[in-house]
This record gives structure tokens, sequence and C-alpha cells, in this order.
């Protein structure tokens, strides 16, 4: 342990970086961290040597992936079912309400919110 330092975690998360990504590297330093940080709670080692050392940057913009047309399908059918199930339930809401004298909820009938184009 006493031989771990900075230095040598970049060198070795240089060369991770080339078999993993940047997400696995930060868990894997967290954890190598985590281990050095009860090292000095323990006694073990006098000063963490890796204290300084920051995470990788991520990329957060991520990549934008357009839907199949059979995905799209498959979106909308499933959207399409829970609009249906939301406009049961409130109907069946506004009935329970309506037996008791309370002021109804606003009719969600259906209509449909999705255009498809025709090819």
């Amino acid at each position: 342990m006493p031989d771990i330092n900075a230095w040598l975690v970049e060198k070795w998360r240089a060369q991770r970086l080339k078999q993993v990504k940047a997400a696995t590297v930060n868990r894997e330093l967290v954890t190598l961290k985590a281990a050095l940080s009860k090292a000095v709670e323990w006694g073990l080692l006098e000063v963490h040597p890796l204290a300084k050392v920051k995470p990788s940057r991520l990329d957060h913009i991520g990549r934008v992936r357009f839907l199949r047309a059979e995905e799209e399908q498959r979106l909308r059918e499933a959207l399409d079912t829970r609009e249906e199930r939301h406009r049961l339930e409130r109907d069946q809401a506004n009935r329970w309400r309506e037996q008791r004298g309370y002021s109804l909820l606003p009719d969600l009938a259906p209509r449909r919110l999705w255009i498809t184009s025709s090819p």
C-alpha cells in the first residue's frame, strides 16, 4: 500500500481507459479510494495517497438514436393503450364522483394525439 501514489494511479487509468469506458474506470477508482480511506482510518497509512485524484470526465451528451419503424409503431401502440387506460379510469372516477355528488373531473374524451403518415 505505501507504494500506491497518484502518478501510478494515473498511469493505470490511462492504460485502463484503452480497455473499458470511463465510467467503469471511475467506479474502480472509487473502490480503490474507499479502500485507502479505510487504511488511513485504521492507521495503516498516515495520509491518503489519492485524495487529490479526480475521476475521469464523462460524456453526458450520449448518442442520438432514431427509432426503427417497428419500434415507433410499438411505442405509439403502448402510448395509445396507456391513454385508453387513463380514459377508462377517469370515466370510472367520474361515475364514482357523480354518485356521491362531487364535481366531475374533466373528461378525457378519445382523441388521437399521434399523426401517422401513410407511405
